[in-house]
């Protein structure tokens, strides 16, 4: 069966062996997860949820995420909005507007995400999983789908490398790009 579970000032919750288990945060905080889900954050601004295990998790109303030791966490947006994270390895958006910061340098793919901010290190890398426009920043490197019609937009001027892109947009400032494929 099914289960859902309000909580207020709990520090870690492991959910049943259902496979829909949703957790609703009443006030604003940080909870660790395990064997949940979804995780619905309250009316708060501070929401943070970290992840005991990998695996899939969708979110609404949290403000930021931290992955597992796992190398398969994937995180679903069920609103619109932006979601910092750490230590993902995928981000599902919405068919809203939607914006990821990473915390820490590394690798994301992202699938219907409109923006995304990185670090500025060189790990910086995001796979477009979906074809459209990705508007970055602070990105070392950026891979597009196998469709003919990605289209990735510099926020701020700097340096980036790119694959299986078809068109790029410039910031206001001095862009680099560097094609590391012929793209398709």
């Amino acid at each position: 069966e099914d289960t859902t579970l309000s909580v207020s000032r709990v520090a870690s919750v492991i959910g049943t062996t259902a496979t829909a288990d949703v957790l609703q945060m009443l006030a604003s905080g940080a909870v660790e997860v395990d064997a949940i889900e979804t995780v619905l954050g309250s009316l708060g601004t501070a929401d943070a949820v970290t992840m005991a295990n990998g695996g899939n998790l969708s979110v609404s109303g949290i403000e930021s995420v931290t992955g597992s030791a796992a190398s398969d966490d994937v995180i679903s947006m069920l609103a619109a909005g932006g979601l910092r994270v750490s230590d993902i390895e995928t981000v599902v958006g919405t068919t809203g507007v939607d914006g990821v910061w990473l915390l820490t340098a590394g690798a994301l793919a992202v699938s219907a995400v409109e923006t995304v901010v990185g670090t500025g290190d060189t790990a910086d890398e995001i796979t477009m999983l979906s074809t459209g426009t990705l508007h970055v920043r602070n990105v070392a490197s950026a891979v597009g789908t196998t469709a003919t019609t990605d289209i990735l937009h510099l926020l701020t001027a700097g340096s980036i490398g790119i694959s299986d892109l078809e068109t790029v947009l410039g910031s206001t400032g001095t862009d680099v790009v560097t094609v590391n494929n012929g793209g398709d």
